[in-house]
């Protein structure tokens, strides 16, 4: 495999520095064993396609922390191997799947199931699946095969888009539903992808996403790497919507707020939200010491 070096696209870095992915294609002959061809994807943006390929199971290993994996007209199964590039510690790997005019089956290869698969869930055409899944350092090992049926009329396609989040070395956004310590809200200030002032609005759980959803009414926006939050009207106010892990069991609060958090797939998730108060007086005296990293000012 040759290096390369990648724009991912997502928002945890502004480059994706990877190796060249390697699938690799192991194609069942008859009874005789099995063959294997080796398909390189050039960037962290992959597609797959049968039509070229030996049918059978597709070995994929991404090397970029984050990418999409494009599979057209699927048949056999992908088998997806996500890890970080530094290896050992914990890590989280989230996954967004989405199908057109096929149904799939995803499943996470373990040792501790007898058949050494775990089904997580079945994905039904034209729809979209969010996950995320922790290890202290094994890789997480996906198993993702489709369902065919005639139902279906048009051409089948799943997207898979992919982030790994080593946890080792910082806390861990979605797996813990405390609020941020100290040095958990200066970590997050310096690498959210926006921050903004603001009150709750409307909060609401989403049973397919496994996250509740709130509307937050924006006074100030301190930063924001893209284009994140919207107004209803014109001249209305500035608007955003955040998610968050379902099992919080969180509820519409009052008071303002400082709204920390990260951009993944699409949708902004929440990672920290002290009391604008006590947020200043921790700016402060973080100022006042010389130990805030970094300002938005």
């Amino acid at each position: 495999m040759r290096e390369t070096f990648c724009k991912s696209g997502a928002t945890t870095s502004n480059a994706c520095i990877g190796f060249t992915w390697l699938v690799v294609i192991w194609g069942l002959i008859g009874s005789h064993g099995a063959t294997a061809a080796y398909v390189n994807c050039d960037t962290c943006q992959c597609s797959i396609s049968e039509s070229n390929m030996d049918k059978g199971v597709i070995h994929v290993r991404p090397q970029c922390m984050q990418g999409t994996i494009r599979w057209l007209h699927p048949y056999g199964a992908i088998r997806l191997r996500l890890s970080p590039n530094s290896p050992g510690g914990k890590f989280r790997a989230c996954f967004l799947i989405r199908t057109q005019f096929v149904s799939i089956k995803v499943s996470e290869e373990t040792p501790n199931e007898i058949a050494g698969l775990k089904t997580l869930f079945i994905i039904r055409s034209n729809n979209s699946v969010e996950h995320c899944l922790t290890s202290e350092s094994d890789p997480v090992i996906l198993y993702i095969e489709p369902e065919r049926s005639y139902e279906y009329t048009g051409p089948p396609k799943v997207e898979i888009q992919h982030e790994i989040v080593q946890l080792h070395n910082q806390f861990d956004p979605m797996g813990d539903c405390r609020p941020c310590s100290d040095d958990e809200l200066l970590r997050a200030y310096c690498s959210s992808s926006f921050i903004v002032e603001g009150v709750m609005g409307k909060v609401k759980d989403n049973q397919e996403t496994k996250t509740t959803v709130m509307e937050i009414h924006i006074s100030r926006q301190v930063h924001a790497k893209n284009a994140m939050f919207y107004r209803r009207r014109r001249k209305g106010p500035l608007l955003g919507t955040v998610h968050i892990p379902i099992e919080c069991g969180v509820t519409r609060g009052t008071g303002v707020f400082l709204f920390m958090g990260r951009e993944r797939f699409d949708r902004l998730h929440l990672t920290c939200a002290p009391y604008l108060n006590q947020w200043r007086y921790l700016l402060d005296r973080m100022r006042h010491t010389g130990a805030l990293e970094c300002s938005y000012d």
